[in-house]
């Protein structure tokens, strides 16, 4: 279950909790039993808190984690493809970029022909250039501009193109990776974007 739908459930009880318990802490309240009506109202109240607090430091760790994969690009590309870049490959940028039920990444780096084909044995596919933009165009409109920059001239270039379908197991409702690589210069770019 998405983590947003778990907080908005949370939430949505405890606004339900508060429909009976505000009438009931009323009464009580004014027979005199203040101390049990405050402890009965702050059940509702503090779900309500604490839906909103969780989220509020779910979102403040997922920047802390972006930005620390941005400046890393080397751990990035070691996370996404589950290998550290062995000799011959080099990151040259990286972007990662996370929302509560999403996640994107994307990648440039020169690597060799075989390295390649050891990132995209068993999960990618070849494809055509039409396919590969239409995939990036329909997911690449959140990356920001600096990284659309090289992204697009990257691929402009490229002579292979490749797209993965699902890319990993991580996310079920869009989990799609493309890849473009350019023989003459070894330079790859890579996006991958994920929803639940």
């Amino acid at each position: 279950m998405p983590i947003t739908a778990c907080f908005l459930v949370m939430a949505f009880l405890a606004m339900i909790l508060l429909i009976p318990i505000v009438p009931i802490s009323l009464i009580l309240r004014h027979r005199g039993r203040r101390r049990i009506a405050i402890t009965l109202l702050g059940l509702p109240v503090g779900l309500i808190v604490l839906s909103a607090l969780l989220t509020v430091l779910i979102l403040v760790a997922m920047w802390r984690y972006d930005v620390r994969m941005s400046r890393n690009p080397v751990r990035l590309f070691e996370s996404t493809f589950g290998f550290h870049p062995t000799p011959g490959i080099e990151v040259l940028e990286g972007y990662c970029g996370s929302g509560l039920d999403s996640e994107t990444r994307a990648m440039r780096f020169r690597a060799p022909p075989e390295a390649i084909a050891r990132i995209t044995s068993g999960r990618f596919v070849a494809c055509d250039r039409g396919l590969f933009m239409k995939t990036y165009h329909s997911s690449g409109h959140n990356l920001p501009q600096r990284v659309q920059s090289w992204f697009v001239s990257a691929a402009e270039g490229a002579d292979r193109f490749y797209l993965a379908r699902p890319f990993d197991e991580s996310f079920t409702t869009s989990n799609e990776a493309i890849l473009c690589y350019e023989e003459k210069g070894g330079i790859a770019c890579f996006h991958w974007f994920g929803v639940d």
